[in-house]
């Protein structure tokens, strides 16, 4: 009962549009509180919990049903409690025990500490089923739990009528469930930029984009470290989703998203949502980045950047394997590609000349 009051003072239960006052359940869509409700209705059986008002059709059930409300575990080292008995086994065992019991995807081998993250792995990353679609944006989810949390983050209004807009971005509409998501968000329509790289001479505007650069930019990384190698040639990367945009680009010749107003087709969402903003709906960058020593502006910060060096003559990208020097990023990482790991411009291994004996 002390878990039920705390639930009911729970800010996520209260917050919901559709309430379940006997579960002290909250459902934001109704779809998901109708399918709820059907558990109180008599139709599901004569036997009723005392506790929580659900019905059953036999005492079994109800004794069974009735164990969720009265027994609990508790973990003996941290005091960790749950419902599950074999939730706070495996709790224990992948985190107080000097040596965790493992468990191995049979598909690629891959380690997990405890059952239930195996599963969910092995049903999302291995079993073929349909993806879950946005009718409004057109992006897809594994499951329809993704989509629900994309729904009331992306476009709450469609999402249900009921759902009220806690924190909501007054530029484009976007909603968060707390302020600090929604400061988070907002420096992305700011031209701030308080992180820097001093290597790169590059600014970002927020921390995890500067952290995410030092992970993956080739002034920083040794690549022949990168954990994600492609299975079709040597090149290797750092973040599965350029693994995967690489294999259907290079390979795969793989281009799912096609453009309704021309024959272009893109690799990925925001590729093609790029290209109509700028190609087919007349939208255009504001040009807010002079050059000092030309007359020269631009739409981006980083492409000013470049063009100074044209004028500077600076050179602050050392390749680590030769003495060669170059001025952006992407030239050093082109000059590594082509000279040092033998592949050509799109990715493929350079084809080596026969020599007649």
């Amino acid at each position: 009962m002390r878990e039920r009051i705390k639930m009911a003072k729970d800010p996520k239960y209260l917050n919901c549009v559709y309430k379940c006052t006997d579960c002290i359940k909250g459902f934001v869509f109704k779809e998901s509180y109708d399918n709820h409700m059907e558990k109180h209705s008599k139709a599901m059986g004569k036997y009723k919990c005392d506790i929580c008002n659900q019905r059953m059709a036999t005492m079994n059930r109800l004794l069974s049903h009735q164990r969720y409300h009265r027994v609990r575990y508790k973990c003996s080292e941290c005091n960790l409690t749950r419902t599950s008995r074999l939730t706070i086994k495996e709790h224990y065992s992948a985190y107080h025990h000097q040596d965790p019991y493992l468990h191995e995807c049979l598909h690629c081998h891959k380690m997990f500490k405890r059952q239930i993250s195996l599963k969910k792995h092995i049903k999302f990353t291995h079993m073929t089923q349909k993806r879950s679609k946005c009718e409004i944006c057109q992006k897809t989810y594994v499951n329809k739990e993704g989509l629900k949390t994309h729904m009331i983050d992306k476009h709450p209004s469609e999402a249900t009528a009921g759902t009220i807009k806690k924190h909501v971005c007054p530029d484009c509409g976007v909603a968060f469930k707390a302020p600090s998501q929604l400061r988070s968000h907002m420096v992305k329509h700011t031209g701030a930029r308080n992180y820097y790289c001093v290597e790169c001479d590059k600014g970002f505007k927020s921390n995890n984009s500067l952290k995410q650069h030092l992970k993956i930019a080739a002034p920083h990384v040794n690549y022949l470290e990168l954990p994600l190698k492609c299975d079709h040639c040597d090149k290797r990367f750092s973040v599965r989703r350029d693994l995967v945009r690489h294999s259907n680009r290079v390979h795969l010749n793989i281009k799912p998203f096609q453009c309704d107003k021309c024959d272009k087709a893109y690799v990925n969402l925001w590729s093609l949502t790029e290209h109509k903003r700028f190609t087919h709906e007349g939208h255009r960058r504001p040009l807010n980045f002079p050059c000092p020593f030309c007359d020269k502006v631009f739409s981006r910060n980083a492409t000013r950047k470049s063009h100074i060096r044209t004028h500077t003559g600076e050179r602050p990208f050392a390749c680590n394997s030769c003495p060669a020097k170059f001025s952006q990023a992407g030239v050093l990482a082109t000059h590594v590609k082509l000279v040092h790991l033998k592949l050509t411009r799109d990715g493929r291994p350079k084809e080596v000349p026969i020599l007649p004996h």
